[in-house]
């Protein structure tokens, strides 16, 4: 949830009471992707803003070595991001969370399914394309020890975005496999027909002054 030019988690999203009449639906970031672009977006925007790149957990120098930590895991878990809370137990509730509250999960990386998916779910007519608006330079190559280091620091994050991929693929085929069986048969329509008069010609309306079929 965005307001008021925030970005708020389940946990603050909890405590507003806002939920009965609202489904929740997120979507989820390889997440060393995501806090490289995290990193970008902050050392771009808000450089000259150290409150901002420490809300981020970013350090002014702009080596994301050190950055954010987990921090999906806690958005999505439900729990205040406390000390004491540990990134296992963070990680348990977000999964917990995505599979038995989230009215829909997607992925940032296979959006335009997603969309489709989304759209399919909630019986809206899908979009033709979707806008692909601030990505990150897919040239781009950056060194294996900063990677590395940042996997180090993410792995519950890591885990959720693994179980978040199968829980996607398994509702993808749920979704799929309700869409058969609502879909309305196909009418099928010719566009010609040959008659011979050696049968009985099927149905109405053929001609004008006819009371019943022919």
């Amino acid at each position: 949830l965005y307001s008021y030019g925030f970005h708020h988690s389940l946990y603050e999203i909890d405590k507003m009471k806002i939920l009965e009449n609202f489904k929740l639906i997120t979507f989820l970031r390889n997440p060393i992707d995501r806090i490289i672009s995290e990193h970008k977006y902050c050392m771009g925007k808000h450089a000259g803003d150290p409150a901002i790149l420490l809300a981020h957990r970013l350090p002014p120098t702009g080596d994301p070595l050190y950055t954010a930590s987990n921090q999906m895991c806690k958005i999505l878990s439900g729990l205040e991001d406390l000390r004491t809370i540990s990134p296992r137990e963070h990680l348990e509730h977000a999964k917990r969370n995505l599979k038995e509250r989230f009215f829909f999960l997607g992925i940032t990386e296979k959006m335009d399914e997603s969309i489709r998916l989304l759209y399919s779910l909630l019986q809206w007519e899908a979009p033709s394309l979707s806008l692909h608006l601030n990505a990150l330079e897919s040239s781009e190559v950056f060194p294996e020890d900063l990677l590395r280091s940042i996997a180090e620091r993410n792995q519950e994050d890591i885990e959720l975005y693994q179980y978040a991929l199968f829980l996607y693929e398994e509702r993808k085929l749920q979704i799929q496999e309700n869409q058969k069986k609502s879909a309305p048969a196909q009418k099928v329509f010719l566009n010609r027909v040959v008659y011979t008069f050696d049968k009985k010609l099927e149905g109405s309306g053929w001609g004008l002054r006819e009371s019943s079929s022919i």
